[in-house]
């Protein structure tokens, strides 16, 4: 009966679909995830049938009494029965959830001046600018609870953007993505609590692709034998016959945690080995992962194919040498003698040093990336070897100075 409850008016009808109708599925799981009970819900088919059709669920607030009112409005407008009262577009839907975050941040910023040892409930969203199958987004939260179902709900309405995102994708180009394996988060944190939220996170995101009915979704049972694997996610592919792998990981600073994502494409890597963004992307998932000599073998592989071999034996030799410190200050070396001849970028600087952790230093380039106007600034949000800047008082000024979102 799993599928039939998720069914929006029209399908039950057998009437003609569209992106509409992934909006009202989408909105029967966050129903299920703020409350922990189906929407519709019935014995037989037929009773479900019924329900989808003529009776409205039982309002969110009140079998979780933690939801945000304004939450359970976007819920209730997503599952509106005529689909022209519903979200028209995934668009206005990320829209809403930008207006649930400003208003949360400024209701928090009130009760925080009022009372400076009050601890907040909940965290802030960050909702990422697009969203698609290859996203990351960040969060701020206090420490978790059981009963804050609701900070799991806009986790997920922000990462399960990926099946939004996939419904575009699939019917523009229906033959490039038709499979995909959805791998556990891993939880980076030394907090085992947050391991609720990546497989929550993980599953619903699953369940939620598992409604495109163009795309053969791997079942939870199959993906979650590679909890703890430290494999290569182009092998995994190739071990579940799927065309594309989902992956992820949880890392927090502070008091923010990190939900990154990102989709390997299987078979382009598989087909195209001369194609240097793959080795690049796999060796970000490895970097996440913790695998060192994988990352760095690929990082090496990828800047040798972009046409840097010299960057890519500086890199190998300084790894063989002094472990990751050595690989970049050996490209560090190299990329400061290179800047005497030709214009090398403070940001692309400022990344080996975030990466081999001094962040003194990567912050004093990126102020001269930001004083020359560096174009690769508009990454800054997106770089993966930030993200232990991100909760610096540093990096926030800097995002302010660029009139970015912190």
């Amino acid at each position: 009966m799993g599928t039939v409850a998720y069914m929006s008016p029209e399908q039950v009808r057998a009437k003609e679909l569209d992106a509409r109708t992934d909006l009202f599925s989408f909105g029967a799981v966050l129903y299920e995830m703020a409350t922990g009970m189906l929407p519709f819900r019935g014995e037989s088919s037929g009773v479900i049938f019924n329900s989808i059709l003529e009776r409205d669920p039982v309002p969110a607030v009140r079998l979780n009494p933690d939801l945000p009112t304004k939450l359970e409005d976007i819920i209730n407008r997503a599952l509106e029965k005529d689909r022209d009262l519903r979200y028209q577009h995934a668009s206005d839907m990320r829209a809403e959830l930008h207006r649930l975050k400003r208003d949360t941040d400024s209701s928090r910023t009130v009760a925080l001046r009022a009372s400076i040892t009050a601890a907040p409930s909940a965290g802030d969203i960050a909702i990422p600018a697009q969203t698609s199958l290859e996203s990351g987004t960040t969060i701020r939260v206090a420490q978790p609870r059981a009963t804050n179902r609701w900070l799991l709900v806009i986790v997920f309405a922000l990462i399960g953007g990926v099946g939004l995102g996939g419904y575009s994708l699939l019917h523009r180009a229906p033959n490039v993505i038709d499979s995909v394996a959805v791998l556990p988060l891993v939880n980076g944190t030394q907090n085992a609590e947050l391991d609720y939220l990546a497989d929550g996170i993980t599953e619903g995101v699953i369940n939620h692709l598992s409604r495109l009915s163009r795309l053969r979704v791997m079942a939870r049972s199959s993906v979650f034998r590679y909890r703890q694997a430290q494999q290569d996610p182009v092998q995994i592919g190739n071990q579940l016959h799927v065309r594309a792998v989902v992956v992820g990981r949880l890392s927090q600073h502070g008091d923010t945690v990190n939900v990154e994502t990102e989709m390997v494409d299987v078979k382009r890597i598989a087909t195209n080995p001369e194609f240097s963004g793959s080795y690049v992307g796999r060796a970000i998932l490895y970097w996440h992962q913790g695998n060192q000599d994988a990352f760095v073998a690929d990082w090496v592989m990828g800047r040798t194919k972009s046409g840097r071999a010299d960057e890519a034996q500086a890199f190998a030799a300084g790894y063989r040498k002094a472990s990751l410190k050595g690989a970049c200050t050996a490209i560090i070396e190299l990329l400061k003698n290179k800047s005497r001849a030709e214009y090398i970028s403070p940001y692309e600087i400022a990344t080996y040093y975030a990466l081999m952790g001094d962040r003194d230093q990567a912050f004093d380039w990126l102020e001269k990336a930001y004083k020359e106007r560096s174009a690769r600034l508009e990454y800054i949000k997106s770089e993966d070897f930030f993200d232990s800047l991100r909760s610096d008082p540093r990096y926030l000024d800097l995002m302010r100075r660029m009139s970015l979102p912190q």
